[in-house]
């Protein structure tokens, strides 16, 4: 069963994002032509050196690692505090430039988990780097752009307490997705499901002709169905969760025979299986993404952007 470790939680910071102040979030999201969700704030943040090198069996982060971290919180409560109200951080000693922060969410008599991931990454002509990289520590850097990845994840079961979870494990709806590899010797690749299942479920509940690359709403993650998001604010969650359940239950009855024809054909609007389920949509889902349309435009640095229009 696929499990979401949550069992490095950071107290410090939990009490830290509960100081900020409840007041209006400004941002605008746009996806980059690699398919990346950022916001672009109104002022600028500042994102310190991280340390490269660390213990990843380390339980707990270091001192150092924390008071960066806090610090770079404070600015973002400050410029984002909706985004941020209600939500708890973990420790991801593995993933030290992807802090995460997650919150249960609940919809008839099922959990989903809200996973919040920011990506700290330096990105060098996107970011305005403040300090030299070395081999040992990653530059600083201001910018306005806050890339990050969020996802509303059903959750089977969570395991520790709803107060101080330990992990969550996931509610699965697809089965194995490796379906085989291609190419010989070191020129050998994994052939996966995942991309397929991901036009599929988005398509199915897009209008005709709907214009969305590179966003889908629905896509395949942790063998389930999740819902991917860009408006993360507490009601636009609240209702990306109720969406999410409504989805799920839709396509659950039929994920084998979905999978089964995704194996033998790449996905096609001319699937006779993605005809029989759009004809049988519940109508809100129909139209729940009618007005979505993400159009392309090239930015400061005439590199090919997508704005959202919803």
């Amino acid at each position: 069963m696929s499990r979401i470790e949550i069992i490095k939680p950071d107290p410090s910071v939990d009490a830290l994002l509960r100081t900020v102040k409840p007041s209006e979030s400004t941002y605008t999201p746009y996806f980059t032509a690699n398919e990346e969700l950022y916001l672009e704030l109104d002022h600028e943040f500042q994102v310190p050196s991280f340390q490269i090198h660390h213990d990843v069996r380390e339980e707990a982060p270091s001192p150092r690692y924390r008071e960066d971290l806090h610090r770079l919180i404070l600015q973002l409560g400050e410029r984002l505090p909706t985004v941020f109200q209600g939500l708890r951080y973990f420790f991801d000693p593995a993933e030290i430039l992807r802090p995460s922060f997650f919150r249960i969410y609940r919809a008839d008599d099922c959990l989903y988990l809200y996973l919040l991931r920011l990506d700290l990454v330096p990105r060098p002509g996107i970011h305005r780097h403040t300090t030299r990289d070395s081999n040992e520590e990653t530059p600083a850097y201001s910018s306005t752009k806050l890339f990050v990845e969020a996802d509303m994840i059903p959750i089977q079961e969570i395991q520790g307490s709803d107060d101080n979870p330990e992990a969550c494990l996931v509610r699965r709806s697809i089965s194995e997705t490796w379906i085989g590899e291609t190419g010989r010797g070191y020129y050998v690749q994994g052939i996966w499901l995942d991309r397929e299942l991901t036009k599929f479920f988005t398509k199915l509940f897009l209008p005709d002709n709907a214009r969305t690359y590179p966003y889908y709403p629905l896509s395949c993650k942790y063998q389930a169905v999740c819902h991917s998001l860009y408006r993360l604010e507490p009601g636009d969650l609240d209702r990306a969760c109720q969406v999410a359940h409504k989805a799920r239950l839709f396509l659950d009855p039929h994920m084998e025979a979905v999978q089964n024809a995704l194996r033998v054909n790449e996905f096609s609007t001319e699937l006779p299986l993605f005809s029989e389920l759009r004809a049988q949509l519940p109508e809100e889902l129909a139209h729940y993404w009618e007005r979505l349309r993400l159009v392309p435009f090239l930015n400061e640095r005439d590199m090919k952007e997508f704005r959202i229009e919803d």
